[in-house]
């Protein structure tokens, strides 16, 4: 059984994209579980109504206070039965509708402890391919957590660190990279994934919080100098962004995308 999970607080505009992506999925060996933060915009009246409307699936919302999203995760792996777990939070969705049924229809993979395929990033200003590579690792996230699959024992063995608001997946992956978990590689998009726009992304803290990761792993970059500049650029890009007008902020996503993703 493959479980995928939805973590959502107040997202009603977003949610029912994620859920009728994941329940549209033709591979009928699936749960849903969604982890709700007692949402009180009306994002939990829509789950219950999108919950309805597909009676024959195994769909668990669970709707109760967490300390965050990697405790909410957490949370949710506790509900899991399946065999591999992906998290599609909300916003995000699959790529296609076969997705899952392409991937586990021929092969359950008993020798690996994580999936992972490739990702179309989705912003205002454009669309990207994020092109999974595994060499990066040791520097940042190599795939976008969307897109893989990670087997629910390991999960429960190296829960996610809950000290971080936006590295704890990256740190999880570097538990088992460094455990010798084997990772395996999909030539296969998985999802698509939702940029929330760059003018509101914490450069800072996402910077601070990677450092803080690689260092705890033991791969911290030593170069002082170095260092110093890279929390120099992502306080500078933080500022620009929070103080730039809307249609030069989408030029700049616009520049993002082309820079970081090749042009899907």
């Amino acid at each position: 059984m493959i479980s995928v999970i939805t973590i959502v607080k107040n997202d009603k505009k977003n949610i029912v994209r994620t859920m009728r992506s994941v329940l549209s999925q033709d591979y009928a060996d699936m749960e849903y579980i969604i982890k709700n933060a007692n949402s009180d915009d009306g994002t939990t009246e829509i789950i219950e109504y999108i919950k309805k409307l597909y009676p024959h699936k195994k769909i668990l919302h669970i709707n109760k206070p967490d300390l965050g999203i990697y405790n909410a995760m957490n949370q949710a792996v506790s509900h899991c039965k399946g065999e591999w777990i992906l998290f599609m939070n909300s916003g995000d969705t699959f790529y296609k509708s076969n997705t899952l049924s392409s991937i586990f229809k021929n092969n359950l993979y008993p020798r690996s402890g994580v999936l992972y395929g490739d990702t179309v990033a989705k912003g205002e200003a454009g669309v990207g391919l994020w092109k999974a590579n595994l060499d990066l690792i040791r520097k940042k996230m190599p795939f976008c957590h969307q897109s893989c699959f990670i087997k629910r024992d390991l999960l429960v063995q190296y829960p996610f660190d809950e000290q971080y608001k936006i590295a704890g997946d990256y740190s999880n992956l570097l538990d088992l990279y460094q455990a010798n978990v084997a990772f395996v590689y999909i030539d296969e998009i998985v999802s698509v994934y939702r940029l929330d726009g760059i003018s509101s992304s914490n450069f800072t803290l996402r910077h601070k919080e990677k450092e803080n990761v690689r260092r705890t792993h033991g791969i911290s970059e030593t170069n002082v100098f170095k260092k110093i500049i890279w929390v120099v650029i992502e306080k500078i890009k933080e500022l620009l962004f929070k103080f730039l007008p809307n249609k030069i902020l989408l030029l700049c996503e616009k520049l993002y995308i082309k820079i970081k993703y090749p042009v899907y």
